[in-house]
C-alpha cells in the first residue's frame, strides 16, 4: 500500500482537477469577518459612552462635556498617533516589504 498525502482542505471539481484551499484560510477569514463585524457594532450601535462607565470614571456628564476635556482628548489623540507613527518609521515598517535584488 502506498503512501498518500493527507487532505489538507483540497477540493475535488467536477472535470476531476484537485483545488487547494488550506482550512487555516478559512478560519482566518471567518475570523476576520468577526473582527469587522464587532468594530463596526463599536462604531456605529453602541453609544460612546455608557451610563456604567461615568460611574466606573467617578464622574459626570457635564464633567466630561466641559471644553477644556475636549482639547486634552485630542491633543494626546494626536500625540499618540504621532508617536506611533513615528516608531513605525524607526522600526521600518512603513516603508514598505524589501526588496532584494
Amino acid at each position: 500500500m502506498g503512501l498518500t498525502k493527507p487532505d489538507l482542505g483540497a477540493i475535488r471539481r467536477r472535470d476531476g482537477s484537485m483545488s487547494f484551499r488550506p482550512r487555516s484560510a478559512t478560519v482566518l477569514a471567518l475570523g476576520c469577518a468577526i473582527l469587522m463585524i464587532k468594530g463596526l457594532y463599536f462604531v456605529f450601535i453602541r453609544p460612546p459612552l455608557l451610563p456604567e462607565d461615568m460611574r466606573y470614571m467617578g464622574t459626570s456628564m457635564v464633567q466630561i462635556q466641559a471644553p477644556g476635556i475636549a482639547a486634552i482628548v485630542i491633543v494626546s489623540g494626536l500625540a499618540s498617533i504621532t508617536w506611533m507613527g513615528a516608531v513605525s518609521f524607526m522600526i521600518g515598517s512603513a516603508n514598505g516589504p524589501v526588496r532584494r535584488a
